[in-house]
């Protein structure tokens, strides 16, 4: 019995070391000209910008980072006199695979 789950985890181990080889870590860096954005896209960009800072303050401030529920609606922010309050996400969040 132990035997069998040995071999089990060593297969899986295989199996995600060869899927992992074909991954590609990426990163991308991006600079807006303003000039050449209209107003409404300058607005949605900043908005996008503070409700990623938001998103991410609410992930790192919850108890375990990797169960966290991604698909919120709301997340609870720190105002400018220091107090706690809810906010509501007005973008969608779309995540699509691109190569």
């Amino acid at each position: 019995m132990k035997q069998d789950f040995k071999q089990i985890r060593k297969t899986k181990r295989l199996e995600t070391k060869k899927r992992r080889e074909s991954q590609v870590c990426k990163a991308y860096e991006l600079k807006f000209d303003k000039s050449h954005l209209s107003k409404e896209k300058l607005n949605y960009l900043n908005r996008l910008f503070l409700e990623s800072k938001w998103f991410y303050n609410n992930v790192v401030a919850s108890e375990d980072i990797f169960k966290f529920n991604d698909k919120i609606k709301d997340v609870v922010v720190l105002n400018k006199d220091r107090e706690f309050e809810t906010r509501e996400k007005q973008i969608p969040v779309k995540q699509e695979a691109h190569d």
